[in-house]
């Protein structure tokens, strides 16, 4: 990368004022869109975030990072009012501007430990994560969000479900009659199988949605837990924060912990039956359609097997 140099220097003397050369290690496989982590050797309990230029975010990575940070700070504040612990959501200890286009922002970051949510089992310790963290954010102030942190907050706008519905059954259609999706993956009916787990769109509301302040992006690879207890270790990946219908989040609950638990965690947070029904199709109807492109080739990062696996678990 063309700033090494930077990086370095903004390591060293961050962190490790007595060294020259620190050992920074950029692992791809774990970049998001719109960042790029690197781990350092010398120092393991840190990891450097840089942003990078993505051409579907409206805003630069100087504002991403900004956000960001400011967006942990305030999460990990409420979290303390409420009297819980907040260390599973990494602090920030140092930033660096590396390019006059503001693309380029480097943040020196605490590095949460644990095993990745797909890889481990949800236990009643990852329940209560999930509620002190659905409570946490449902209790914010967003009349008062952008004046207390000084910064503007993206609106999320939330799809059309009927529309989405339909072109996931298109798409379901098209998967079992290829092959991809067959009664051995999930038994008998598994022709109409979407459109069963989807009916019960007929029951939601037409009414304007509360707006709560989101994560955005919650599911199992941005979740880390004690492989043992299964509790709540780390909740990466704040760069989608933004303002929109609650059911965003619950649909990212339902990737993690399937439509029944989801669904509790929900309730116990003070969200209706019309918000977590939006969330359940939405985590359906999405994952028939993010499995759909990595087969055909639109998706060529998401490995097949996690995109199967995260249907398998929204169906659940």
């Amino acid at each position: 990368m063309k700033f090494d140099g930077a990086l370095q220097k903004f390591v060293t003397a961050s962190l490790c004022p007595s060294r020259s050369v620190v050992t920074l290690r950029h692992d791809s496989r774990i970049d998001g869109d719109d960042h790029m982590i690197y781990f350092i050797d010398e120092e393991p309990a840190y990891i450097m975030r840089v942003t990078k230029p993505f051409a579907l975010r409206p805003y630069s990575g100087l504002e991403l990072q900004t956000r960001d940070i400011a967006i942990r700070r305030l999460v990990q504040e409420e979290y303390q009012a409420r009297g819980l612990p907040c260390d599973h959501i990494s602090y920030t200890i140092a930033t660096q501007l590396l390019a006059e286009d503001k693309e380029y922002a480097a943040s020196l970051e605490t590095r949460l430990s644990g095993a990745c949510l797909e890889l481990a089992h949800v236990t009643p310790a990852t329940v209560k994560g999930f509620v002190d963290l659905m409570a946490t954010m449902k209790a914010i102030d967003i009349s008062t969000l952008e004046a207390r942190l000084g910064i503007s907050i993206p609106s999320r706008d939330f799809p059309d479900l009927r529309q989405l519905r339909a072109s996931a059954i298109e798409a379901w259609t098209r998967l079992v009659r290829q092959g991809h999706i067959s009664a051995a993956d999930y038994g008998d009916g598994v022709d109409d199988l979407i459109e069963r787990k989807t009916a019960l769109i007929d029951q939601i509301g037409d009414r304007t949605p509360r707006n709560v302040l989101l994560h955005a992006d919650i599911k199992d690879l941005h979740i880390l837990v004690d492989a043992e207890s299964g509790r709540i270790t780390g909740i990466l990946d704040w760069a989608d924060a933004s303002i929109g219908n609650p059911a965003e989040d619950i649909s990212g609950l339902v990737l993690c912990v399937g439509a029944e638990l989801a669904t509790k965690i929900a309730q116990e947070v003070g969200y209706d039956s019309h918000e977590i029904m939006q969330g359940i199709v939405k985590a359906r109807c999405e994952r028939v359609l993010r499995l759909e492109e990595v087969i055909t080739g639109a998706d060529t990062e998401s490995p097949l097997e996690w995109r199967k696996r995260q249907l398998a678990v929204a169906l659940l």
